[in-house]
């Protein structure tokens, strides 16, 4: 399984994009959703990759910070003290990620 779960707001793929390439460059492996294989359930899948991750990168935006999706992500992340915060437009991590440094 990769190092590292990018989770980022759909709005932003094209920086999430950037941000893996970089992470792979300084040889980390990355996995982000558009590896979804096509047989198999979302958020199953989604699970499986948090989980199994050594840390979650999430991005943070105005569009990341309005999502179900990302705020679920980074909830398992904190969770399990596997998260990594980064913000793309300056945002402020939303509550209770605002306390995480």
């Amino acid at each position: 399984m990769a190092d590292l779960f990018l989770s980022y707001a759909r709005g932003d793929e094209q920086r999430a994009e950037e941000v893996a390439a970089a992470l792979r460059a300084s040889g980390y492996s990355v996995w982000r959703d558009d590896e979804l294989p096509a047989h198999r359930g979302y958020a199953d899948v989604i699970q499986e990759r948090l989980n199994s991750a050594k840390a979650v990168v999430v991005l943070w935006s105005a569009q990341a910070a309005k999502s179900h999706w990302v705020r679920s992500e980074a909830e398992a992340a904190r969770q399990r003290n596997t998260l990594v915060q980064a913000t793309l437009d300056g945002l402020v991590p939303p509550m209770p990620f605002d306390q995480i440094q």
